[in-house]
């Protein structure tokens, strides 16, 4: 169990001289993911003022990051919660959020749709892991060493569920996911191979923007590998003759 949520709520965790403005969105997910929901909504309502209220994509950017931290930070946090007491613990906790009363139904209605999904009951059981480590070189490619971490995942006797939870707001139901993510998914999915090479690994993201829940295919996520391997290898060749 992360320990801010055995400790007081309002603690700060974030230095008070915490300046928003030099992070980029990437930079300032990463931070919000380490912290309490209240102290990433007051860190949120620090970069408020600086938005051009009359630019309306600056308040619909706003809106969805805010969403997507919200949403990414009950996600962590419902695996710890009996699933008898889940749909009250979703309302409390969007019930302390700076955010509209619409806002709140809207945002718990769809963290529970979420978290009815069938291929997804597994993964936020208790059974599940948040935010493994996973660092090493993959045997299949063995110039590759990854060091990352999987948001979420869960290993099953037949298969190991993982997903990874992106802000990203061009993440939709039809959309054309980043190259950046399907190698990062897939050098996990090659990793998790190599340890598990008798179980089927489902991959998953998770676009809390548009709450959309995205399958990656395993030959798809292999292919983003090889090509990035070739890259490698062909960079290495180059760099030995220079």
């Amino acid at each position: 169990m992360p320990d801010w949520l055995k400790n007081d709520m309002n603690k700060s965790y974030i230095p008070t001289d915490f300046d928003t403005d030099i992070y980029d969105d990437a930079q300032l997910a990463d931070i919000y993911y380490t912290a309490p929901s209240n102290v990433m909504a007051n860190v949120m309502s620090n970069i408020m003022p600086n938005i051009d209220e009359q630019n309306p994509q600056n308040i619909l950017h706003y809106e969805q990051m805010m969403r997507g931290v919200m949403l990414h930070k009950i996600l962590e946090i419902i695996p710890y919660i009996d699933d008898d007491k889940r749909i009250m613990g979703i309302k409390n906790f969007f019930a302390q959020q700076n955010i509209s009363d619409t806002q709140k139904e809207i945002f718990a209605a769809e963290i529970v749709n979420l978290l009815s999904h069938p291929n997804l009951k597994d993964l936020f059981s208790p059974h599940g892991v948040s935010e493994v480590p996973i660092v090493g070189r993959l045997s299949h490619y063995n110039h590759i060493f990854i060091n990352g971490q999987i948001d979420r995942m869960v290993i099953l006797p037949d298969k190991i569920i993982i997903a990874d939870y992106k802000t990203d707001r061009g993440i939709t139901s039809d959309s054309v996911i980043k190259k950046s993510y399907m190698l990062q998914m897939g050098l996990y999915h090659a990793a998790l191979s190599d340890l598990y090479p008798d179980k089927q690994i489902d991959v998953y993201i998770i676009g809390t923007a548009h709450n959309v829940i995205r399958f990656l295919d395993n030959q798809m996520l292999k292919h983003y590998v090889d090509d990035y391997a070739k890259e490698k290898r062909g960079s290495e060749k180059l760099a030995k003759t220079a």
